[in-house]
């Protein structure tokens, strides 16, 4: 009887301790987008050097600086194209981890 209660006290403690241990799964960086840290909500492509963002990220800034956020070329709201095949992905890893895990800000 002892041994039994010893042996549920051990799994109780390792399960516990792996629990701790089990790190948070972080998105990959090409899920991430670079004006927000976070993963992409609506992913949309510039046409210019063929990075992607978040539509709303993308579109505030070009219609406040009319340049692309990551190369500086000149771009319009109207450029900007649907990434579905990116916001798939998001959408995969949203489904494959049971959330919207959010990356570490960056510093």
């Amino acid at each position: 009887m002892i041994i039994i209660i010893i042996i549920i006290i051990i799994i109780i403690i390792s399960t516990l301790l792996h629990c701790r241990r089990s790190p948070v799964m972080q998105p990959p960086c090409e899920l991430i987008c670079k004006q927000c840290s976070r993963l992409f909500i609506h992913a949309v492509v510039v046409d210019c050097c063929y990075q992607t963002y978040c539509d709303e990220c993308a579109r505030q800034y070009v219609a406040a600086e009319n340049q692309c956020p990551g190369c500086g070329a000149a771009q319009t709201v109207d450029t900007l194209r649907p990434n579905f095949g990116r916001q798939q992905r998001v959408d995969d890893w949203i489904r494959e981890h049971g959330r919207r895990a959010e990356p570490e800000p960056r510093r």
